[in-house]
């Protein structure tokens, strides 16, 4: 072998010496950088089941003071007490989502005759957030309804109590009530009622006709309980614009929704927009009462067009001459709006 070759052969080794040098420290160095990714990868998975396991334990931990907190305060208290037989269901919740389903299928009758099968005509539940005792059968209704001197009191589910307001007529004790009660009968006697016939008559016409307008097919119990409202409010609260009853008529509807939901007050729920309706319909109410009261302070309440359940309302005075307060009135309209469409509801 000459020099020549010897060189040849040498620079040859040596480059492919190097190559494969060059080789190991790149394949050493993609090495490291996927040994450094994974390392930060597992931190990162490690970081993240850490703060998940905190987020899990804070659940657990709130999840079990709730139910420690609602056998603390609503269950051991009862177990002192002579209760009728019955369950109370699930914590917080109790019966609530049987007996709303039942009340949407329209088989309240069947929920109630399934419980009197277990338990008896007399039985306890928990609705809506709270306890409650079910009476059935005519001698229920007749303990119930045969005075105010049996001890019981009338008080409406939570949900209710919220939507209706704490002055409602439903929740007024004796001689309030029958107050109220007098000046909202009062207005609504036969007699009272006769001097609305004409007005009715148009009213009803009028609405049939903006119904049934260019359309083939109708449903007639939405149109009804419509046209029942409508009217209602007009000859109740003297209040024409067809617009302002339609958002009303609208709110009322999302109101009467959240009277029989369970109590949660968290955006999106039925119970929450009920309330944001009641909201928007007290203003609208108390926009009514104010217009109301300038009226009378004018001089112009004998006119007979003048006469609304409002004005009834704010001329009213109790055992002591003080007038209702506005929030009274407020509440008490909207306990007459709803019950008159829930009366409709049931006749329809």
């Amino acid at each position: 072998m000459d020099m020549s070759q010897a060189m040849t052969l040498t620079a040859k080794y040596n480059n492919n010496s190097v190559r494969q040098y060059v080789q190991q420290v790149a394949l050493f160095s993609q090495a490291l950088l996927f040994s450094q990714e994974t390392m930060d990868v597992f931190f990162n998975i490690k970081l993240l089941s850490s703060e998940t396991n905190q987020q899990v334990i804070i659940v657990v931990i709130s999840l079990v003071t709730i139910v420690v907190a609602y056998f603390k305060f609503r269950i051991f208290p009862l177990l002192d007490k002579k209760l009728p037989p019955g369950s109370l269901g699930l914590p917080l919740i109790g019966e609530s989502i049987s007996f709303i389903r039942a009340h949407i299928n329209d088989r309240t009758p069947d929920w109630i005759r399934k419980h009197v099968n277990d338990y008896g005509p007399v039985f306890k539940t928990s609705l809506m957030g709270s306890n409650v005792v079910v009476l059935t059968g005519q001698a229920g209704n007749r303990f119930i309804f045969s005075g105010r001197d049996n001890g019981i009191e009338i008080n409406q589910v939570r949900t209710a109590a919220a939507i209706l307001g704490k002055h409602s007529i439903f929740e007024l004790p004796g001689p309030r009530h029958k107050l109220v009660r007098g000046a909202i009968v009062s207005f609504l006697k036969p007699e009272s009622i006769q001097r609305f016939v004409s007005s009715m008559d148009s009213l009803v016409h009028q609405e049939l006709l903006q119904g049934l307008n260019g359309r083939d097919t109708v449903k007639m119990v939405g149109l009804i309980k419509k046209i029942t409202f409508n009217v209602s409010f007009s000859l109740l609260f003297r209040v024409q614009e067809d617009k302002e009853k339609d958002d009303l008529f609208q709110d009322f509807l999302v109101a009467i929704k959240g009277l029989w939901t369970v109590p949660l007050k968290f955006p999106g729920t039925a119970y929450s927009k009920a309330l944001q309706a009641r909201g928007r319909i007290s203003r609208l109410l108390s926009e009514l009462i104010k217009e109301r009261k300038k009226e009378m302070e004018e001089g112009r309440k004998g006119s007979s067009d003048q006469n609304d359940v409002i004005s009834s309302l704010l001329m009213l005075r109790d055992e002591n001459g003080d007038p209702l307060m506005e929030e009274e009135i407020i509440d008490d309209l909207i306990s007459v709006m709803i019950a008159s469409h829930d009366t409709t509801s049931s006749l329809v």
